[in-house]
């Protein structure tokens, strides 16, 4: 089920995000006129290693990664002073949905 390979490509993509939250801040990209910009980063990264960690294991986990980076990015390009609770709101929801959808067809 798991073998040597799933884990070493987790531990490589924790440690693009890692680096993608680290490099940026100590080059000193990030100071306070762009301190903005750092969830989206982060959150994209995260989406990105879910997805291609799902493309080579299981899908489900290809589509929850899209499903993050959906429920992250159009409420803040739709809403504005309300997007983080639409953010939180829309991202419970899916990992619920994707929980459900994962017990229900015995996909682990």
């Amino acid at each position: 089920m798991y073998t040597a390979g799933s884990t070493a490509i987790l531990l490589m993509w924790a440690g693009i995000i890692s680096a993608a939250g680290l490099l940026p801040g100590a080059a000193g990209l990030w100071n306070e006129t762009r301190a903005e910009t750092i969830p989206y980063v982060l959150v994209g990264a995260i989406a990105l290693g879910y997805v291609l960690f799902g493309i080579l294991h299981k899908p489900v986990i290809a589509v929850f990664g899209l499903g993050y980076a959906v429920s992250f990015y159009v409420p803040h390009y739709l809403f504005d002073d309300i997007a983080p609770a639409i953010s939180g709101i829309a991202m419970l929801a899916l990992l619920a949905a994707t929980f459900v959808w994962v017990h229900r067809n015995d996909e682990w």
